[in-house]
């Protein structure tokens, strides 16, 4: 994906000029919960409208922007909130959108190509969709409600879950999505549906690059700060 040249954000720039030049970032504003429309206001006008701290809008911005984050930002516990409702928002994206968007891709292209390395693409796809669904399933059996003891000041010193242990656990998920690339670009031969094996590639794209940006942000922000909130 292009990057975007890197420029200063500040809480005094004007976030529609962002998005016109950064179609990424809608995606970014979905995640959040936040109406596109944003006419003329400042970062810094969106976040005081929507309880959400300039500091991790920009560190967010950033990523979706750069794909990393440059200029560190002071979280706080106030940021857990906004920061678990982006989280939440990216699991219904990427189940009720992205992963049936690619298995129609993927089932229109087996209509027209019958052949056994395309089922074994389709069964390769199932079995990475259950990989994923254990990934998400413990997040919101197990993460988000820790954290949310944390929101509600319900913690207690014996709680039986840290997120130590959401760490040594955590894995990327999107690895497997390169696997499929690789498989549609260098061996799979297609005689009919070109048109279904660019969709298909473009989708596999879009998710792989949402899945990075959902693990960067659960390992390099979200994880930080409830260790740093566990330490105090």
């Amino acid at each position: 994906m292009k990057k975007t040249i890197k420029q200063s954000i500040s809480p005094d720039t004007i976030l529609s000029d962002l998005i016109l030049d950064n179609p990424q970032l809608l995606l970014m504003m979905e995640h959040f919960g936040l109406n596109i429309v944003v006419h003329k206001d400042t970062i810094r006008q969106i976040c005081e409208q929507n309880q959400i701290s300039t500091q991790l809008f920009i560190l967010i911005l950033q990523l979706y922007l750069y794909g990393e984050v440059f200029e560190k930002q002071q979280l706080t516990k106030n940021d857990l909130l906004p920061l678990v409702n982006f989280l939440k928002n990216s699991h219904f994206y990427f189940r009720n959108e992205k992963f049936p968007e690619i298995e129609q891709h993927i089932n229109k292209i087996v209509l027209n190509n019958n052949t056994p390395p395309i089922k074994l693409l389709k069964q390769f796809y199932k079995e990475y969709l259950m990989e994923v669904e254990k990934h998400l399933t413990y997040e919101e059996k197990y993460v988000f409600p820790y954290i949310q003891r944390w929101i509600d000041n319900n913690k207690e010193s014996n709680d039986s879950f840290s997120i130590n242990q959401y760490k040594k656990r955590h894995t990327d998920i999107e690895y497997k999505i390169l696997e499929m690339k690789n498989l549609l670009i260098k061996h799979i031969e297609l005689e009919k549906d070109m048109v279904g094996r660019r969709k298909l590639l473009v989708s596999l794209s879009e998710v792989e690059h949402d899945l990075y940006l959902h693990s960067y942000v659960e390992d390099n922000i979200l994880i930080p700060l409830i260790i740093n909130l566990e330490n105090r």
